[in-house]
């Protein structure tokens, strides 16, 4: 295992990545993450977790992004050999400052699917806005109501109704 430590011109942070081997480059680490950007602080600004150059942890997000200016993660991401994937939960979740979540997505094998609910949650505070969407392996579906909702001020606006990725009908109220 092979740690690398170039500091970027930027100087606003330093990046250290471990290879399996150097000739290669293949990004890889057993026990943590094969890349982390760390702030000048020395406060980590990034990780992202490699087995054999692919983004990969089976107990935990793979990709982990901080806030720069506060200590507090921005996103995380869950991937398995390379693809975004967690059953039973988002493998995507991305967070506002105050820790809220804005947005939550759930995969399956690198497509967006969730069989009891929205695989795709959206919330924008700052335009009391709130959006949905169900999708089935990859493609925007739902049976029983639209796949598709968007919300603003707490009153639907759009609804728009998809089986297996055909869109059936909008409604704009």
């Amino acid at each position: 295992m092979f740690a690398a430590n170039p500091l970027l011109d930027d100087q606003q942070f330093e990046m250290v990545v471990y290879y399996k081997d150097r000739i290669k480059k293949t990004k890889h680490r057993d026990n943590g993450p094969a890349v982390t950007a760390y702030k000048t602080d020395g406060s980590p600004l990034a990780e992202h977790w490699y087995y054999n150059n692919q983004l990969h942890r089976q107990d935990g997000p793979a990709f982990i992004l901080y806030f720069f200016d506060i200590n507090a993660i921005r996103q995380e991401e869950w991937y398995f050999h390379g693809r975004l994937h967690r059953i039973g939960a988002p493998a995507v979740t991305i967070y506002n400052y105050d820790g809220s979540i804005l947005c939550q997505q759930w995969y399956e094998a690198g497509k967006l699917h969730r069989a009891d609910g929205p695989a795709w949650i959206e919330n924008h505070p700052e335009k009391n806005s709130h959006k949905e969407m169900w999708y089935r392996r990859g493609r925007l579906h739902r049976e029983d109501g639209p796949a598709v909702t968007v919300l603003i001020g707490g009153q639907t606006v759009n609804r728009s109704y998809y089986l297996d990725g055909v869109q059936k009908m909008t409604s704009n109220l």
